[in-house]
């Protein structure tokens, strides 16, 4: 077999991942490495190495950065939310989930009310008191976790 253009070549970021395989690449004079079966090392521990490294590359990309464990819905906006599935005000409501300050919020998004962060509550139910510093510090540093709860317009 020979090293032609016909074989595939991979960009010279592999080359740290060639050398701790053991194996013998080419690099060209682009940057690109020429990688071709003739110059892989197919030794078993040689072989173990890759799998073992293919694998942790895996988990490493798969896992979830941080905890997204999210607790379960205080009983203030449940009973919260049993009141909004019934009374037409509530009508494309939405409840946000927030982290702000190491801590959770909820956020109740009423499309027709002319106050836009006005039921805003802290996770045992108390309602937050804005300032402007509030304001920015959430604008800045608040992420909204998920959508709670919402009900369709129809």
């Amino acid at each position: 077999m020979s090293c032609g253009p016909e074989n595939q070549l991979l960009p010279a970021g592999i080359l740290i991942t060639v050398l701790i395989l053991g194996s013998k690449a080419n690099i060209k004079p682009n940057g690109w490495l020429d990688f071709c079966c003739e110059n892989i090392n197919t030794k078993p521990d040689i072989m173990k190495k890759t799998a073992l490294m293919f694998f942790c590359a895996l988990v490493l990309f798969s896992c979830k950065k941080g905890n997204e464990e999210f607790p379960a819905n205080p009983d203030w906006l449940t009973a919260k939310i049993s009141q909004m599935e019934t009374a037409d005000y509530y009508m494309g409501t939405k409840v946000y989930a927030y982290e702000w300050k190491n801590e959770y919020y909820y956020l109740i998004s009423i499309p027709i009310s002319s106050c836009i962060m006005c039921e805003f509550y802290n996770y045992h139910g108390v309602k937050v008191v804005w300032t402007q510093e509030k304001i920015d510090d959430f604008h800045k540093n608040a992420r909204r976790i998920k959508v709670v709860w919402q009900r369709d317009l129809i």
